[in-house]
């Protein structure tokens, strides 16, 4: 059915209810699930938790803050891979002589905003096509 604005909304806000009315719920009984688990599966029940939350409010923020819908997502993905695709070379050779001119702290502090951009893109394009349709 493709993702739209308004689903996406709703599904934040089935979220914030759920987590609001019965989280407490929750985490007594995922305590008393874990504990008949060994180390490595709770270790690893919690990383796949961790990775699902992490994509929810990767999309749940790009949803609250664009009112994303499912044709702009897609020419967006499309969009950024064309880019990517036909000026990813200059891009970086021009990055390469700014750089040049950049202290250190600001070199780090670009490349860490740069990948908490690419981070929520990819986030968002992983979600997108994921669901798109059959």
């Amino acid at each position: 059915s493709g993702i739209n604005a308004e689903y996406g909304q709703k599904g934040i806000e089935s979220y914030d209810y759920v987590l609001d009315n019965y989280g407490e719920a929750i985490s007594d009984a995922a305590a008393v699930v874990e504990a008949g688990l060994s180390e490595t599966a709770i270790a690893e029940a919690r990383a796949i938790g961790a990775r699902h939350e992490n994509e929810f409010n990767c999309v749940a923020t790009v949803y609250q803050s664009s009112g994303i819908n499912a044709e702009y997502g897609q020419k967006g993905i499309e969009s950024y891979d064309y880019v990517l695709d036909n000026y990813g070379e200059a891009i970086s050779d021009a990055a390469a002589v700014v750089e040049a001119g950049l202290s250190e702290t600001a070199i780090a502090e670009a490349r860490a905003i740069g990948a908490r951009h690419e981070n929520e893109f990819n986030c968002v394009a992983t979600v997108y096509l994921d669901n798109q349709p059959d």
